[in-house]
């Protein structure tokens, strides 16, 4: 096990709460991780201009970030690569000094080759691809030959080349967003359940979870879906689709902690012990050209010094789910990607409401009717802006906008153009000296 670090310098950072004016405005699916990296910027009066539907630049008038998606110009290709092969990863993680499971690498056909290997490490152990994201592919605490046999052709199904065997570590699964030297978030990442009631079939229970999960912007476009796996651990459990447990049994769907496949995050922050963020800055450290990074560990308390534990880090994303720390299933919301962008843009920080410009606008139609009121609204609400939007007279709507100058600026661009079925022919800007409302609105 590795020696820790011994620098007085704090590793354990806690990125502030995130509290936007609303979260419905936010899109679920992946691009809600580029919406929240926007977001930092604009509330921070930071230029953000679009180049694609994936790419966009963010400036400060001196400096200049460009992001495909929610991965920095800044992270290298090397890290990429190499955080995209994780038999390569264990290898430099291992040089580093940092405790990884012991495995190794087979080819697609050599499954009764890497079961006799499995054997030889100790059961149970973990079958995945060597390339892969998200806990494609991926089955854990394999005891079994046909449970391995079944974990073999999942991994195979997402497995272009390669595929690992290693030892099972026991724990829970977490998360961690290290950002420069510091941890400045971690996830508790929970397998996928559900709780009985007596009355319903896990099926009926599965699908009411989805409902409750859908207006998460992250986990709402991440529905529980019964696999092949998860059917062979029901099974384990004396269960199928159609049992109906009884009241307040909590009945486990799965063994890896995937939120891709109906896990839940719990925001655990404040718990990591400083021994865990010294080991996820160091992961962090040992990828050549990662400013930041998500540091997948595996300990069984994460309050709790490493020296008197087993723990594992048994994955690094350069491209990490950010917008998990900005929506937790539970636990308290984390800037994530406002910690990022004042890495990237240092000194920059959220404007004060007193600096605030504050315009009203009046747009010339025609765009009254036509939606104009609801897109202006989730633009706003998008960029941290606060006022409110109505129909006016002749065919025009009026808004009030308040928020950092450059963000101002950028919306009333927008209103210019407006969205689909629009034709706005004029934008009358004027200086607005009432009250700022708390969030943007429509008013009727």
């Amino acid at each position: 096990m590795m020696a820790l670090l011994e620098s007085q310098e704090d590793y354990l950072a806690p990125a502030p709460e995130w509290s936007p004016q609303s979260t419905r405005s936010f899109t679920r699916g992946n691009s809600v991780h580029d919406e929240v990296i926007r977001y930092a910027a604009f509330v921070r009066n930071l230029n953000v201009e679009s180049i694609s539907a994936r790419a966009y630049r963010i400036s400060d008038g001196s400096r200049a970030v460009s992001f495909w998606g929610h991965i920095p110009d800044t992270t290298s290709l090397v890290a990429r690569l190499i955080s995209n092969s994780k038999d390569i990863t264990k290898g430099i993680l291992r040089g580093a000094g940092l405790s990884v499971p012991d495995g190794s690498v087979f080819e697609r056909d050599q499954e009764d080759e890497a079961w006799a290997f499995a054997r030889t490490i100790g059961l149970p152990v973990v079958v995945k691809p060597t390339h892969g994201y998200g806990g494609r592919g991926v089955t854990s605490n394999i005891e079994e030959r046909r449970h391995f046999a079944l974990a073999w052709k999942v991994a195979q199904d997402f497995a272009s080349t390669q595929i690992i065997v290693e030892r099972h570590i026991h724990g829970r699964d977490f998360r961690l967003f290290v950002v420069g030297d510091q941890l400045r978030a971690a996830i508790w990442r929970v397998p996928a359940y559900i709780e009985g009631d007596g009355e319903t079939s896990i099926e009926g229970l599965i699908e009411r979870k989805n409902q409750s999960r859908r207006p998460n912007p992250y986990v709402g476009a991440k529905p529980i879906r019964l696999t092949p796996v998860m059917l062979r651990h029901l099974e384990d459990q004396g269960l199928r689709p159609d049992s109906i447990p009884s009241l307040g049994r909590r009945v486990s769907l799965h063994l890896v902690a995937n939120i891709g496949g109906g896990g839940e995050s719990v925001d655990v922050t404040e718990d990591v012990h400083p021994d865990f963020a010294d080991i996820a800055v160091r992961t962090c450290k040992a990828l050549p050209g990662a400013i930041h990074c998500g540091v997948d560990l595996l300990v069984e308390d994460i309050a709790h010094p490493a020296s008197r534990q087993t723990w594992a880090i048994c994955e690094i994303n350069t491209n990490p789910d950010i917008a998990m720390h900005h929506f937790p299933v539970a636990g308290r919301p984390r800037d994530a990607a406002g910690a990022l962008i004042e890495h990237l843009f240092p000194g920059s920080r959220p404007v004060d409401m007193r600096l605030w410009e504050r315009v009203h606008i009046e747009v010339a139609g025609p765009v009254d009717g036509v939606g104009f009121g609801r897109w202006l609204r989730r633009a706003a609400r998008l960029r941290g802006l606060t006022g409110w939007v109505r129909s006016g007279a002749e065919d025009r709507v009026e808004a009030v906008l308040c928020g950092p100058s450059r963000t101002v600026e950028n919306v009333v661009s927008l209103c210019r153009i407006g969205p689909d079925r629009t034709e706005p022919r004029e934008v009358a800007v004027s200086e607005y000296r009432g009250r700022i409302p708390p969030r943007f609105a429509i008013r009727t």
